[in-house]
């Protein structure tokens, strides 16, 4: 399978997913669970793809870089926000 092909695959997985995603939590938590599950099935030749493809799924989720910067520093400050994206990507994650 190309690298192409599997970096669509995840986008519209990602969108179908983000569509599917609850209005009551946090968009932002749930993107980072399915992105940190989804990233591990997929290979890249180098960080410029895997760069092409986070930017895609953010696009996909309605996310800036700058939104999820700012989450990730966040997410570094807080033990709550992390069990949340660790409970959901548990839940997004079971195989």
């Amino acid at each position: 399978m190309t690298r192409t092909l599997m970096v669509v695959m995840v986008i519209v997985l990602l969108a179908a997913t983000a569509a599917c995603a609850s209005d009551d939590g946090d968009s932002r938590v749930t993107f980072e669970a399915q992105w940190q599950c989804d990233i591990q099935r997929m290979t890249f030749d180098d960080l410029a793809e895997l760069d092409v493809a986070r930017t895609a799924a953010l696009e996909e989720w309605g996310l800036s870089e700058a939104d999820y910067e700012a989450f990730r520093t966040e997410l570094g400050q807080s033990n709550d926000l992390r069990m949340a994206v660790t409970t959901a990507y548990d839940e997004y994650c079971r195989d």
